[in-house]
């Protein structure tokens, strides 16, 4: 499996909570009146990502079933959705139980709009500088899931 042969510098422990009892303002409440001094270090900003899986759905199976080693295929950026996609990365998110680490490599802008097809896919990934083994990996991929979401960045006094 490609996720035991990449092996990002370093890991970080990752954590998603279900919060559905507060609103959004009662979590960032919380979040700066914690006693580790939590400030705001970017603006708000959309983000934007292109989820990659093998055609049998496997990276979306083994999150349902709590596959602990596993690995995420996706483009992101950050701006508009649709139109020219200036800054595109394409990372390779590997889980590790509670660690998480991510490889990233730039791609070449491109537009995103009705005329993205498989084939624009397959050459953006093909003019990549990616390893062999990603660029190999990556090619077998097809597109999953398309989403945007807002996000907020905090970060403690002692970073």
């Amino acid at each position: 499996m490609i996720v035991n042969i990449l092996n990002p510098t370093s890991f970080r422990y990752e954590r998603k909570f279900l919060i559905s009892q507060l609103s959004r303002h009662e979590i960032e409440s919380m979040v700066i009146l914690n006693p580790a001094v939590f400030s705001e270090i970017y603006h708000p900003r959309f983000v934007n990502n292109i989820y990659f899986d093998t055609v049998d759905m496997s990276a979306y199976q083994d999150n349902l079933i709590g596959i602990s080693d596993r690995l995420k295929v996706r483009i992101r950026w950050y701006g508009e959705l649709f139109g020219l996609i200036e800054e595109p990365v394409l990372e390779l998110k590997i889980k590790r139980g509670f660690l998480g680490g991510k490889l990233k490599f730039p791609l070449a802008s491109f537009y995103l709009d009705r005329n993205y097809s498989l084939q624009s896919q397959q050459d953006m990934f093909a003019e990549a500088n990616v390893p062999e083994v990603v660029r190999y990996y990556v090619k077998s991929l097809k597109f999953s899931t398309l989403n945007r979401y807002q996000r907020k960045y905090f970060q403690s006094m002692d970073q």
